[in-house]
């Protein structure tokens, strides 16, 4: 399904910038942001693999507007400082044409505003904070936004324990906060009431405190 929404999306770009930001080669160039290191490394061979199967599915039929593409892999570290330097040298160095890629809200979405500021196009692959929707008309996405997903959570949860009590625990990040506060309107919503609601930090060795507070 990944390489399926990545192939797509590079075809319907590819089409939509056209050959004016091709290169003097005419190879039309495609920066893939990937956290190749990092928090959210476990998952970047997936999202590599994705990128560079539809560059080759799309090559072996034929490319698009009669150029052949090329994927440039960047590591955005799975930290906004890092993604940023990886996005200006896709943008500056290799002078690629469109961005896609992307793991984490709080690192792509300064990376969104960058492009938005450059005219560059940028396909958000994974992150679904709605913050990407009030950027700009040059930013798309391709996974559900968290309104929704929060909505589907609460909908699912209420359904299926037949409950109206619900203990909460997210991530303190920029994905977890915007789901956190989707839960949360969407519990109010249908008369939930919110018995705990725990706030955790990445990269801890232990949570033991925290699921003690859920729990509790």
């Amino acid at each position: 399904m990944r390489k399926c929404a990545f192939t797509t999306a590079i075809t319907i770009l590819c089409l939509f910038v056209g050959f004016g930001m091709a290169s003097a080669a005419d190879v039309f160039k495609i920066g893939g942001l990937v956290p190749i290191t990092g928090t959210q490394a476990v998952m970047a061979e997936d999202l590599a693999t994705g990128l560079k199967l539809a560059e080759e599915e799309v090559n072996a039929a034929g490319g698009v507007l009669g150029m052949p593409i090329k994927v440039i892999i960047e590591d955005t570290e799975t930290r906004p400082a890092p993604g940023m330097d990886a996005a200006r040298k896709l943008m500056d160095v290799d002078k690629v044409s469109v961005l896609t890629g992307g793991f984490s809200s709080g690192v792509s979405l300064p990376i969104a505003k960058l492009c938005q500021s450059k005219g560059i196009l940028y396909v958000v692959a994974v992150p679904t904070s709605p913050l990407f929707e009030e950027v700009g008309d040059h930013v798309f996405m391709i996974d559900v936004l968290d309104k929704f997903k929060g909505k589907a959570i609460v909908d699912l949860a209420m359904r299926d324990s037949g409950k109206k009590k619900f203990g909460l625990m997210f991530m303190n990040n920029a994905f977890g906060m915007a789901l956190r506060e989707e839960t949360i309107k969407n519990l109010k919503a249908q008369g939930a009431e919110i018995t705990t609601d725990v706030v955790y930090e990445l990269n801890k060795v232990d949570y033991k405190a925290e699921l003690q507070r859920l729990f509790a």
